[in-house]
């Protein structure tokens, strides 16, 4: 059986950040082993420590777009060699982008 998303380690990689809707806070949304995005919120609420403890859960297409977004995201930040900044044949002055590779 194929994974449906072989590039994103579960539990670990972060596709996106979400504001919990009970306090505020900024989550991480990751994937579980069950290839579903998600996040829980662990921030303590008040003087008391007491945890926030929502969570969400996301459907399957939701989680398609969010990690649509994410490769989207990779890929901005990606230069011509992969991220490289020392690019021989980049000219000077001018930064690489993912696109310049079509321009040659």
């Amino acid at each position: 059986m194929t994974e449906k998303f072989p590039d994103i380690e579960r539990n670990k990689t972060v596709l996106s950040l979400q504001a919990c809707p009970s306090c505020g806070r900024n989550n991480t949304v990751r994937m579980n082993a069950s290839d579903r995005a998600y996040w829980a919120c662990k921030w303590p609420t008040g003087d008391d420590g007491a945890q926030c403890r929502s969570e969400r859960r996301f459907s399957d297409t939701e989680t398609a777009q969010i990690v649509r977004a994410f490769n989207q995201t990779k890929l901005k930040m990606k230069g011509r060699n992969n991220g490289d900044e020392n690019d021989s044949n980049q000219p000077a002055g001018k930064p690489a982008g993912v696109y310049d590779f079509y321009a040659d």
